[in-house]
């Protein structure tokens, strides 16, 4: 757990805090959590796709004229 600062007071806020304490500014975004998870997921899912086009490329180039 680490200390950062509050971009609207500048306060000591955790990083874990939704809210700065003393503002009461949203340390996060609306919706950041999900779009986190959602990135982390796609990012298999986005390398398994470039690995087949990379290859179907590969294969393309080998058979040639």
């Amino acid at each position: 757990m680490a200390i950062i600062s509050c971009k609207e007071c500048l306060g000591r806020v955790s990083d874990t805090a939704a809210t700065c304490p003393h503002c009461g500014h949203a340390a996060k975004p609306v919706g950041w959590d999900r779009f986190v998870a959602r990135r982390k997921r796609a990012t298999p899912w986005m390398l398994g796709v470039m690995t087949m086009c990379a290859a179907a490329i590969v294969a393309i180039i080998s058979l040639g004229p």
